[in-house]
């Protein structure tokens, strides 16, 4: 499948996430050129409708999963993404912690990173941005390469950097003649 007729099919596509949201991925699948997930017969590494545990209790079904890799969470064209992101965060330890939470409609895809000590990256991607090769290239890296999207930047590095800038922040300030807080217990 070429960019363009991907775009223009998913365009002019109004159907809802339960009628089209296997079809977008199996698309998208192919516009990627990577296995789509009836590659796994048995659905133990890669499957539609994976069943979960919910975090606080419950059933559910990730819409798409790929171990090691991915959840991917549809909703219908306009809906609430940041819904189907929370609903991934739930499913997360029941799909082994995938590095990368994917939700989408027919218009969108955000992929949020989600390694354990670094800091989550986000990255929204329309239907027109699917026509530069280099974001199809990053895209395929979902399936590929999920290391490729792993933000450099941990969370104690970043704590790190906030430290030492609230030190020279203080430093400046004292330098200039403020005095620091006292406690009054």
């Amino acid at each position: 499948m070429t960019p363009d007729a991907f775009i223009a099919k998913w365009q002019a596509n109004t159907r809802n996430e339960a009628a089209a949201s296997k079809e977008h991925f199996l698309d998208l699948c192919a516009l990627l050129g990577v296995p789509t997930p009836n590659s796994d017969a048995t659905g133990t590494t890669y499957a539609f409708e994976k069943g979960v545990k919910k975090a606080a209790g419950g059933g559910g079904w990730a819409d798409v999963w790929k171990r090691g890799c991915f959840g991917w969470e549809y909703k219908s064209r306009g809906g609430d993404l940041e819904k189907a992101h929370d609903q991934l965060l739930r499913y997360a330890g029941a799909l082994e912690n995938p590095p990368l939470l994917i939700s989408s409609d027919m218009d969108r895809i955000i992929v949020r990173t989600n390694w354990t000590n670094a800091v989550s990256d986000r990255r929204d991607f329309g239907l027109e941005d699917l026509r530069d090769p280099t974001v199809r290239v990053l895209l395929k890296a979902c399936w590929t390469d999920p290391d490729r999207w792993r933000p450099a930047t941990t969370r104690q590095a970043l704590t790190e950097q906030a430290a030492g800038e609230f030190a020279e922040l203080a430093r400046r300030l004292r330098a200039r003649g403020h005095a620091g807080m006292t406690r009054r217990w």
